[in-house]
């Protein structure tokens, strides 16, 4: 990262300079003139076109780096937004405070950048006989 940003540092100061000095060469033709111009012209859009590539790389790693099913939480104490994940594409309802027991539950601790603990407990969304079995209310 830092060799590359150098190496397009150096390339935009020296087509920057080849275009100041450029035209006060006297013994310059008409035609050296128009291929030092077309040359720092190619120089400037392929420093332009590196930028822009090296920028789009860089969104996608941070996209593919961020985890599938994330969401935003706050933290309890302090208020600060943390990224938590789903463990598994079982458990994907997330609740602060745990479920009944015949619920399946996975507890997961998660901290904020003020390093306060946040425990979500994720379960799994109700199935028809899950939710018939916890909602049957004997009359």
């Amino acid at each position: 990262m830092a060799e590359f940003a150098k190496s397009l540092i150096i390339e935009f100061i020296v087509a920057v300079i080849i275009s100041i000095v450029s035209p006060f060469i006297p013994y310059l033709t008409e035609f050296r003139i128009s291929l030092a111009y077309t040359i720092i012209i190619v120089t400037i859009i392929a420093f332009a076109i590196s930028v822009l590539y090296h920028f789009q790389i860089q969104q996608m790693k941070k996209s593919k780096s961020s985890r599938i099913g994330a969401r935003k939480f706050s933290c309890v104490k302090c208020g600060e937004l943390f990224e938590a994940s789903p463990p598994d594409d079982v458990f994907t309802i997330a609740n602060l405070f745990p479920q009944s027991v015949a619920i399946k539950t996975v507890e997961i601790d998660y901290e904020c950048v003020n390093h306060h603990k946040t425990t979500i407990y994720w379960t799994a969304p109700p199935t028809p006989a899950r939710f018939f079995i916890s909602n049957h209310r004997p009359t």
